[in-house]
């Protein structure tokens, strides 16, 4: 959410509260919904069950910039994995799929492809790659996508091993602290707040030397008790106390200098909140704006404030004006209600951005608040936000577009096929990244999502990403597979046209609805054997079996 929390730790009020980062060694057998501590996915992958090394679950990448990152405070070592090609169904694996380390989360270095010829689409293979030991975030990267998935499982992290030499680490409260990252704090005005980082020599046997420690900026912050020399294996205090003279943010900078060979100066940067909220924004967001609608997507653009803040939330409201404003100490996540709002973006840096849930012919009204701080340190600006506001399009296509086409000419199907080509075709295994997560889910709170059975109107709350087998969703094709003319329209790892058109996949409960429709007609059911919610399955007025999916999907 802002950028600072990618490196820190937040502490107020005597709590820590920690951010994501991890110790070493670190490993994830991807069997657990949640990854641990210091791991990230992006949106797209999902968890596979009973797809990975000996029948557990595995993660699938499945589209260009899926990634898997971990993010850790200690010198890496080896990073063991295992990897197979073509995931779950669709097209063989085709592509690139890269192993990344990084100093910053930013610049990303490769240590390892893995392409088709060197990927194994049978079984899980072993593989490892070896890290510079500056490096403190490690990914596995999707960078181009051209057939097929990707699975990962059981990887594990390790430590580099200790040497001779001296080597400087610091913690606070038992968390690790990197250098040249942020610190947080929140006290009372005039109410002091003791501070111990606490110094160890994690080499074998030199002595980790201390030759100053410097403490520059606000006079909020004050230095106590230093170490000189610590012993190899042992651990010294630098003592700091934060009292603020007034509420509000206020900034120092700490610096331990001492001879370890590769962080001889060691950086923290310490930020204080007075009375525990941070100073107010003077200013806004510069602009806002919506560019490029239609019945069903546009993207919101909107530019940085004069002053340099933290971050801004974006509130959307249908239909009326937005209402309400955040209010300070609370940190809201994507789909939080506020007033007659919902918030649809939260960030530090103003970019354009394209909210779910979309609808033809319907008016959106935006707001953008700034604030400062982090956690429940956070101060908005609720004063004059930066607002706009559009409305969809009534009509999809334009009104001409089937001008020529007649449906009585005898070459009416060629006409047609020329219209629409040439066109992009997208893969079956996508139908998640793409129509999941910009058309069929919608926000809600808590920074969650919610999908609707097309047949019988169930709602599935989940956390992002999406995962098929987990949530018991499945891809439903309304116009049944065994029904088309090229079927088993996947064979062989090829995936036909109308087994991945899109316009007739829905998301549809697995278990109780898709299994129970199978490849029945759909129809008006009289005589009811089962229900599931809105769906009905039985037989018809002549006796046929016939599948009744809820009355807001008929038609469909």
């Amino acid at each position: 959410m802002i950028k600072k929390l990618l490196y820190a730790f937040t502490l107020f009020l005597g709590q820590n509260v920690m951010a994501q980062i991890t110790t070493l060694p670190t490993s994830w057998d991807c069997n657990s919904a949640t990854p641990p501590n210091g791991w990230a996915i992006s949106t797209g992958v999902t968890q596979y069950a009973s797809s990975g090394v000996n029948g557990t679950a595995a993660l699938k990448f499945a589209g260009t910039g899926q990634n898997l990152t971990v993010h850790f405070s200690d010198n890496p070592g080896k990073m063991r994995y295992f990897i197979k090609a073509n995931v779950g169904s669709g097209a063989s694996y085709t592509g690139t799929f890269d192993v990344q380390e990084s100093l910053d989360g930013t610049t990303w270095t490769l240590l390892k492809s893995h392409i088709a010829a060197n990927t194994s689409t049978t079984a899980y293979g072993a593989d490892s790659v070896t890290f510079t030991q500056t490096s403190r975030y490690a990914r596995f990267f999707f960078t181009n996508k051209l057939g097929g998935n990707i699975g990962i499982d059981n990887v594990n992290l390790t430590i580099a091993g200790p040497t001779s030499a001296q080597e400087i680490n610091v913690t606070q409260s038992a968390a690790g602290v990197i250098n040249n990252t942020n610190a947080y704090f929140g006290s009372n005005v005039s109410t002091a707040f003791p501070i111990a980082f606490t110094v160890q020599n994690v080499g074998l046997s030199n002595a980790l030397n201390v030759d100053s420690v410097v403490l520059q900026g606000s006079p909020d912050f004050t230095l106590g008790a230093i170490p000189t020399s610590i012993a190899a294996g042992a651990s010294s205090n630098v003592n700091l106390v934060y009292n603020p003279a007034a509420a509000g943010t206020s900034a120092a900078q700490l610096k331990i200098y001492n001879n370890d060979s590769d962080e001889g100066v060691y950086t923290i940067n310490l930020i204080g909140y007075g009375n525990n909220t941070a100073t107010e924004p003077t200013s806004q967001a510069a602009s806002i704006s919506v560019s490029n609608p239609s019945t069903f997507k546009y993207t919101v653009n909107f530019t940085g404030a004069i002053q340099n803040v933290d971050g801004y939330v974006v509130v959307r409201s249908i239909g009326s004006a937005v209402n309400s404003s955040p209010v300070d100490g609370v940190v809201y996540k994507r789909g939080d209600a506020i007033g007659n709002s919902k918030v649809v973006y939260i960030g530090n840096n103003p970019q354009s951005f394209i909210p779910t849930f979309v609808v033809a012919n319907t008016t959106y009204h935006f707001s953008v608040f700034a604030y400062n701080g982090v956690q429940n340190f956070v101060n908005y600006n609720s004063n004059n936000p930066t607002n706009t506001s559009v409305t969809t399009p009534n009509t999809m296509m334009p009104a001409n577009y089937y001008n020529g086409i007649s449906t009585s000419s005898n070459t009416f199907l060629a006409d047609l096929k020329t219209l629409i080509n040439p066109h992009s075709s997208f893969f079956y295994s996508d139908y998640d990244d793409y129509m999941v997560n910009f058309f069929e889910s919608r926000d809600t709170t808590n920074d969650q999502r919610v999908i609707t059975c097309i047949y019988s109107g169930e709602n599935k709350i989940y956390q992002v990403p999406f995962d098929w087998t987990g949530d018991n969703f499945s891809r439903e094709h309304t116009f049944c597979h065994s029904w088309m003319p090229t079927f088993p329209a996947d064979a062989g790892g090829v995936e036909k046209p109308e087994y991945n058109d899109w316009h007739h996949l829905f998301p549809a409960n697995f278990t109780d609805v898709n299994e129970v429709r199978s490849n029945y007609p759909l129809g008006i059911v009289s005589n009811v054997t089962s229900t599931f919610l809105q769906s009905k399955f039985g037989t018809d007025t002549n006796g046929k079996l016939t599948f009744e999916p809820r009355d807001g999907h008929k038609g469909d």
